[in-house]
């Protein structure tokens, strides 16, 4: 069954919702701010914090407060509403909760025990359930009115990719219809210490891959995603989930890398993809001498050294449980900015100074794009943890056309009403157009709702267009018997408004078809109709 993440939000060290962090990432990776954080050791180091006050939660939830849980509701409300449509249309008890940490409300608990320490009792605010594992899926599960499994996934720097792969899991056996998945990690004194009391810190921003890479830079950040069931043509695929667990060592990676290709291989497997199909990867890349070297070993015997790649963890610091989340939110802001048949690239943030040592790899450059491959975009992105716990993620879309509509109808101007066919497959296509001022059957400013069958119709037919040219034929003409159930849910389409345009068969028998169309509007959904169209065959049987 395959599953989609239809909505994202995001917050991190480079910034707050999908716009800003999307800004940086893709266009400025030298305009992100770190601070400084003071440890035992008498140690300053950088860390990625978030550069913007936390909100307050409901008074209800009180007892759920941490930073933690703050950060995690600055990134459900960002698709919040997204949320809300899914409860709606699935009911609240199949809409599930998965969420991933390692520190949950680690810092609350610190400051308790400062406290006790100090004045020999726990501060009254304090309550337990605010450190506990399981305190951002109950948070994000009663924030958002949600009677689905709910629970949290902790398996250190797999956290995330983990809680995706178990959100994929509740919804292709059936158990849930949507899930809100992500993860997030704040910045806390024991994690920071315990790191370093590890030798795995870095005094600098943390330099993955490079000669001069000497530790890890720790950070905070947010990523979830609305999982669900259905998807609309285009949207962004969660195409392959795989998982290893080597148990080489409890903090060393095992030195071939065979659990992590395990990993990666079983990935590719459920997307049924191979190597070469993936057009970009991020990298687990912390910085440490022993990880990268490992990494780039293994990711050189699998995709050589052609295949961009690129660590965002100088940009992020490593956000430990969210990091799995956070990589794949980059992955859905690159599918989500394609332009001119291209996407861009997160680019790899470093010194600079390859290490000679290393199988060589292709690290992306600033402005760096892609390509399609076989008419399709899948990105990669691969995480590892202590204990030996490997995960790897897909996502996948299909890229848009580049064709001329007017060549796919039957149709001369003015009577060509859609603007672009975006995407299509064997049985399905999508559709766009933004009404004018002078398009047909625009007057003062808008065009009656029930033209939607007219756009409707004509989709199908670049569909029929679409399926033409494949087959090396001539577009041919087909007539609209009727509709059923036509649901128009506003009264006219404004000037300015742009039309998503979907169509579906539903059957083909002779010379009968059946589709299933709508029409979304910013999301929303505003037509839907099943039209049945006549396509009589020629005299020589085509």
């Amino acid at each position: 069954m395959p599953v989609y993440f239809s909505a994202m939000g995001i917050a991190c060290s480079i910034g707050q919702g999908k716009q800003e962090v999307a800004k940086t990432l893709f266009h400025d990776v030298s305009g992100h701010m770190l601070s400084e954080r003071a440890l035992l050791s008498g140690k300053s180091v950088p860390v990625g914090k978030i550069p913007f006050d936390l909100p307050e939660l409901p008074p209800e939830l009180m007892s759920l407060n941490s930073r933690n849980n703050r950060l995690l509701k600055v990134a459900l409300d960002e698709i919040k509403p997204d949320i809300e449509d899914a409860i709606a249309k699935y009911g609240v008890s199949r809409v599930g909760v998965v969420m991933a940490t390692s520190t949950s409300g680690m810092l609350e608990e610190e400051q308790a025990f400062r406290h006790k320490h100090l004045t020999g009792y726990p501060p009254k605010e304090f309550d337990y359930s605010q450190s506990e594992i399981s305190s951002p899926s109950q948070f994000a599960s009663q924030y958002l009115g949600i009677y689905g499994p709910a629970y949290t996934v902790s398996s250190a720097c797999t956290s995330a990719s983990k809680a995706i792969y178990s959100a994929r899991r509740l919804i292709s056996t059936g158990i849930c219809d949507a899930v809100v998945v992500g993860g997030v990690d704040t910045l806390c004194d024991l994690t920071l210490n315990g790191f370093d009391a590890l030798e795995l810190m870095s005094m600098h921003m943390c330099n993955p891959f490079s000669q001069n890479r000497d530790g890890i830079t720790i950070g905070e950040g947010v990523a979830v995603f609305l999982a669900t069931c259905e998807g609309a043509l285009g949207d962004i695929e969660l195409a392959g989930c795989g998982e290893s667990s080597d148990a080489h060592h409890m903090c060393a990676p095992e030195p071939e890398g065979v659990g992590a290709q395990k990993a990666i291989c079983d990935a590719l497997a459920m997307a049924g993809l191979q190597p070469e199909n993936i057009c970009y990867i991020n990298l687990h890349g912390t910085g440490t001498p022993l990880n990268d070297s490992i990494e780039s070993a293994f990711t050189h015997r699998m995709f050589g050294d052609k295949l961009p790649c690129s660590s965002t963890k100088a940009l992020t610091g490593h956000t430990l449980g969210a990091s799995g989340a956070i990589a794949a939110a980059f992955l859905w802001l690159a599918l989500s900015s394609e332009k001119d048949g291209k996407i861009p690239l997160p680019p790899h943030v470093w010194d600079g100074q390859v290490d000679p040592s290393l199988p060589p790899l292709h690290f992306s450059k600033p402005g760096e794009f892609v390509v399609s491959i076989n008419g399709s975009f899948a990105l990669m992105s691969n995480a590892f943890a202590f204990g030996g716990s490997n995960t790897s993620i897909i996502l996948k879309r299909q890229a848009l056309l580049d064709v001329n509509i007017k060549d796919l109808l039957p149709h001369d101007p003015p009577m060509v009403l859609i603007d672009r066919a975006m995407r299509y497959n064997d049985d399905s296509i999508h559709c766009q157009l933004t009404i004018k001022d002078d398009s047909p059957f625009c007057e003062g400013g808008f065009v009656p709702s029930y033209v939607a069958l007219e756009y409707m119709a004509q989709t199908i037919a670049a569909w029929n267009g679409l399926i033409s040219r494949q087959l090396g034929e001539e577009p041919k003409i087909g007539y609209l018997l009727g509709a059923r159930q036509l649901v128009l849910n506003v009264s006219t389409f404004q000037v300015g408004e742009m039309l998503d345009i979907y169509g579906k068969s539903q059957y083909v028998d002779g010379e009968m078809a059946s589709f299933d169309c709508w029409i979304d509007i910013n999301g929303k959904r505003v037509a839907h109709a099943g039209l049945n169209v006549f396509q009589p065959k020629e005299k020589d049987g085509k």
